[in-house]
């Protein structure tokens, strides 16, 4: 069976985007896979340094699309080395210390906790068959990126957004909460990790905050993946469809890596149409209601100002009848300059 999968990154500023080319990996016999997203910590990694990827970028930029380098290679070379939290964060050190030593950089003026060297998240997973219709998913993460699982059953997040304080998914959208962890060259951090074992068929991908963080839920963001699942005729549609409506809404550069095992883009069509998003019907039913309430409500006023126009019109020949027209005598006026003198 062909391997189905799609990625996609867009930049909000074409050239300057943060986050890094996704990551989309399989074995040669098809029983090892990985997907991953990197973004760049543009607020906290804003210094325009020199890099092996020229001299006008940010080191948020830079950070990015090193560790995605570092991971990619750790995944083709699965066998070669185990992959572990503490194996990551020194093949992650390793690299950003020697981008360090070679283009050298001045420190930054600000003093701030915000502030960091070359900082980014991390989203990655593995994808491994441990039996005929079986597999092991190992999500690895840091900062708010994120990993996911959806099967037949549900819609679920693989990886716990790395937030100051104990807000959940919908919070958060709602609050915006300060990142407690992620990747940086110059501060501790931690590769968050978590084995799930699954029954195909299923679908994991990786994204970035900037394809889920600007719905008003996360079941928005599933019923985007769900819809364009639906509608799509094969799995170029419905990346297109996901990235677009994805675009609609977005402030920021948007990366996600999916994959498909144990399916044909068929038989997962057939398989999810018999799903639904739960919660999000009574969601979405309130939204049309408040959109018509919203949409009548426009055409009132529309029609209240034709109404104060024309009600204007008729006010105004009385209220500017001393300012338009001069209803004092040229005689009246002589004899009140003779009364001045």
């Amino acid at each position: 069976m062909d391997i189905l999968k799609f990625d996609f990154m867009v930049e909000k500023r074409e050239g300057c985007g943060e986050d890094s080319d996704p990551l989309s990996f399989s074995s040669q016999d098809g029983k090892f896979h990985a997907v991953g997203v990197f973004d760049g910590m543009g607020g906290a990694g804003a210094a325009i340094c020199q890099s092996r990827f020229g001299n006008s970028h940010t080191k948020a930029y830079v950070a990015s699309r090193i560790v995605g380098r570092v991971i990619a290679q750790i995944v083709a070379d699965l066998g070669k080395k185990d992959i572990t939290d503490e194996y990551i964060k020194e093949e992650i050190k390793n690299e950003f210390q020697q981008e360090k030593e070679k283009y050298l950089s001045k420190e930054s003026g600000l003093r701030s906790k915000l502030v960091r060297d070359y900082p980014t998240t991390l989203a990655f997973c593995t994808i491994e068959e441990s039996d005929i219709g079986k597999y092991i998913l190992t999500s690895y993460w840091a900062g708010d990126s994120r990993n996911y699982l959806w099967t037949s059953e549900g819609f679920y997040q693989l990886s716990k957004d790395d937030l100051e304080g104990e807000l959940d998914p919908l919070q958060n959208i709602r609050n915006d909460a300060a990142m407690s962890n992620c990747v940086c060259a110059d501060r501790k951090f931690r590769i968050n990790v978590k084995r799930v074992e699954v029954k195909a068929p299923l679908i994991v991908f990786s994204a970035t905050d900037g394809c889920f963080g600007y719905f008003p839920t996360p079941m928005h963001f599933e019923n985007v993946l769900f819809s364009g699942l639906k509608e799509a005729k094969d799995m170029k549609e419905w990346k297109e469809y996901v990235q677009r409506k994805i675009e609609c809404v977005t402030s920021d550069d948007i990366s996600m890596s999916l994959l498909i095992l144990g399916s044909s883009f068929e038989e997962i069509k057939n398989l999810f149409s018999e799903r639904e998003v739960p919660g999000f019907g009574n969601v979405s039913a309130k939204e049309r209601e408040i959109a018509e309430l919203e949409e009548e409500l426009r055409k009132k006023r529309n029609e209240l100002e034709e109404v104060i126009q024309e009600g204007w019109n008729t006010y105004k020949v009385d209220y500017l009848h001393y300012i338009n027209f001069n209803t004092v005598s040229d005689s009246s006026e002589r004899e009140c300059e003779k009364k001045s003198r």
